[in-house]
């Protein structure tokens, strides 16, 4: 399958997902940003050992926390990892968002929430994490 193809598929299979968080009203080439460092991550945290699911086409969808869906859920051993990708120009105002997140993380030890960026060339980092 091409990637195009398979970028299409993941947005055609997380069309609410997307409606609901706003990210329709996104560029095109921002949504294939976001979708593509979701999946990098992703296969990134496998790497690590994870066992991994994701909210985009081609992951098992991640399980709602504090009434959220966070972009990635990853399980090793006891250790659960949390992580959410945002725009860096949008980070500071959608934090309120990701606040149940944090705070989950913080009541339970063996959790962790992970907030990437991504930049306007495309370029993902790790904005912060918590605990």
């Amino acid at each position: 399958m091409s990637f195009m193809c398979y970028l299409e598929k993941s947005i055609y299979h997380n069309y609410r997902f997307l409606l609901f968080w706003g990210f329709l009203s996104m560029e095109r080439s921002e949504l294939i940003q976001r979708i593509t460092v979701v999946d990098k991550k992703a296969k990134d945290w496998e790497h690590e050992g994870f066992k991994v699911k994701a909210n985009i086409g081609g992951w098992d969808r991640p399980s709602e926390i504090e009434g959220l869906i966070p972009d990635l859920r990853g399980t090793r051993g006891d250790d659960i990892r949390i992580g959410c990708v945002e725009f860096e120009g949008g980070i500071e105002n959608s934090i309120s968002k990701w606040d149940k997140l944090v705070s989950y993380a913080s009541k339970n030890k063996n959790v962790s929430f992970r907030l990437y960026s991504i930049n306007n060339e495309g370029a993902c980092t790790l904005w912060k994490s918590f605990p």
